[in-house]
C-alpha cells in the first residue's frame, strides 16, 4: 500500500499537534497540582508553563530538522554495510595486523 500525500500531511499534523499539546498539558497540570500540594502558588504553575513551552519548542525543532537530515543523508542511522576491522584499519591508514607485526620484527 502506497502512502498518499494526504496521509503524510495528516500524520505530520497529528505529530505537530501532539508535540505541542502533550508537554504543555503535562507540565502545566503538574505545576498546578504541585502548587496545590505545596502552597507555592503561582510559582510552580509558571515553572510548568515555561517547561512546557521549552519542551514543545524542542520537539518542534526535532520534528522539523530530522526529516531534512534524513533527506540529505547526514542523519545518524543504521549502517548499511558492516566492514571488518582490517578494512576499517586500512581505510584509516593502519596496515592489517599481520603486516604491522612483520614491520616490527615480530
Amino acid at each position: 500500500m502506497k502512502d498518499s500525500g494526504f496521509a503524510r500531511a495528516l500524520a505530520l499534523t497529528a505529530q505537530l499537534g501532539f508535540s505541542i499539546a502533550c508537554p504543555l498539558v503535562v507540565f502545566i497540570a503538574g505545576g498546578a497540582w504541585l502548587d496545590g500540594q505545596l502552597g507555592w502558588s503561582p510559582w510552580l504553575l509558571l515553572t510548568g508553563v515555561l517547561l512546557g513551552v521549552l519542551t514543545a519548542g524542542g520537539l518542534l525543532w526535532q520534528l522539523t530538522t530530522v526529516p531534512i537530515r534524513r533527506q540529505k543523508g547526514t542523519g545518524k542511522g543504521p549502517p548499511y554495510k558492516v566492514e571488518s576491522q582490517s578494512k576499517v584499519g586500512r581505510r584509516l591508514g593502519n596496515p592489517p595486523p599481520d603486516e604491522k607485526q612483520k614491520r616490527n620484527g615480530r
